[in-house]
């Protein structure tokens, strides 16, 4: 085996262990501004589309945390 090749198989053994201890193929919340709300939470967060990105989106909050009443 070329070391090419090598490098390519331990290559995707490790983006096979990525995925298995962090989930690396699915959208995670990576950050929040400083803007806080009256209830404490962030009024943007910001969301990875996948482990390993370079950009993200950013979603803004668009009415005051509620839970359901016991």
């Amino acid at each position: 085996m070329d070391e090419l090749e090598q490098l390519r198989k331990e290559n995707e053994q490790l983006k096979e262990e990525l995925k298995r201890l962090y989930g690396v193929e699915r959208p995670f919340v990576c950050g929040s501004t400083k803007d806080i709300d009256t209830d404490g939470m962030p009024v943007y967060v910001l969301v990875c589309p996948m482990y390993g990105s370079d950009g993200f989106a950013i979603y803004k909050k668009h009415r005051q945390y509620s839970a359901p009443s016991y």
